[in-house]
């Protein structure tokens, strides 16, 4: 019965560290340029409201 399960490779765990340190760093650049996105249009909408 074990036979028929295939065994998987070794993890990688250096190249898993690198893709998850990417993926964090993606995340905090889009959450920053929200922010800056966000800023910009609060104050647009408060100098033609004033």
């Amino acid at each position: 019965m074990n036979g028929h399960i295939l065994k998987k490779p070794a993890m990688d765990l250096s190249a898993m560290e690198v893709e998850i340190q990417r993926r964090l760093q993606r995340g905090k650049f889009k959450l920053l340029l929200s922010h800056f996105l966000c800023f910009i249009l609060a104050l647009a909408f408060i100098f033609f409201v004033i």
